[in-house]
């Protein structure tokens, strides 16, 4: 096993490496003189280079590397945003929410474990290492520079069905790994929890990496440095509260009716 002290000269053959907060700074020059990717490494992966990450705009995950996990500061080029007035939810969406709860930090741990159990039978590998759950289950119970750790999980009859993990700093709210046990039971937590975000007054959802489906949720991108400059802004300013439960349908059938009157303003507009 090569020794820890050598780990950084080792894996500056991959991608470039910080020591610590203290050189989050030069996270993107470093990125921006390698030429490719959207990775920065670091040895230290505690609990508070994870939220110094996370409150720089950096999206924390990490990977096994010779024996041991390296944190890996993600500085994606383009990232996936969702503002609330262009969510777009479906009329079935609506109808599966019925009878069905969404609880807010009920159980971090385990909702934790579950997207990362979901995700290993789907063959997706493991991203959430051992240290980085370590270090965001004590950002869930020990906030740091206002970075919280959080869990949102849709419940129908007392049992989970979907649930998601992420990070909650100032008004941004970022996503970090999600799962659904029903079919459907995924786009009612999406949707509930895009009208939760709105009506407790966070300015926008951080969805990460660019997929498909958060593109028909009704997210856009955004260039690194205008998303940075959009997340530090939003960062800044006082943590909303979350409420403990709420009804599911009055959610989703709220955030149906954003997606009713935005189609209607584009109707209006082309009529004009």
């Amino acid at each position: 096993m090569i020794p820890r002290e050598l780990l950084p000269i080792v894996l500056d053959r991959f991608f470039p490496m910080v020591s610590g907060p203290e050189e989050l700074d030069l996270v993107i020059p470093r990125i921006d003189q390698r030429g490719e990717g959207d990775f920065c490494g670091c040895v230290q992966s505690d609990a508070e280079m994870v939220a110094a990450s996370c409150a720089r705009s950096f999206l924390p995950m990490s990977e096994d590397q010779t024996g041991f996990e390296v944190l890996l500061i993600k500085a994606h080029e383009v990232r996936s945003v969702l503002e609330f007035d262009d969510i777009v939810v479906g009329k079935s969406t609506v109808r599966r929410s019925r009878g069905l709860r969404l609880r807010v930090d009920v159980d971090f741990e385990r909702c934790l474990y579950e997207a990362i159990q979901t995700h290993e039978e789907l063959g997706r590998g493991r991203w959430l290492t051992d240290s980085l759950c370590a270090a965001l289950i004590e950002l869930h119970d020990h906030p740091r520079f206002g970075v919280q750790a959080r869990s949102f999980e849709v419940y129908s009859d007392g049992e989970r069905i979907a649930g998601e993990v992420g990070y909650s700093c100032g008004r941004a709210y970022t996503s970090m790994s999600g799962y659904y046990l029903r079919s459907g039971a995924g786009s009612v937590q999406l949707a509930a929890l895009s009208q939760l975000l709105r009506e407790s007054g966070f300015a926008f959802w951080d969805l990460g990496m660019e997929l498909d489906y958060k593109h028909d949720l009704g997210a856009h991108l955004m260039d690194r440095d205008d998303f940075a400059t959009r997340y530090v802004a939003a960062a800044s300013e006082p943590a909303p509260d979350l409420p403990p439960e709420s009804d599911c349908h009055d959610l989703v059938r709220q955030a149906r009716g954003v997606t009713v009157a935005g189609r209607a303003g584009m109707r209006g507009a082309a009529d004009e």
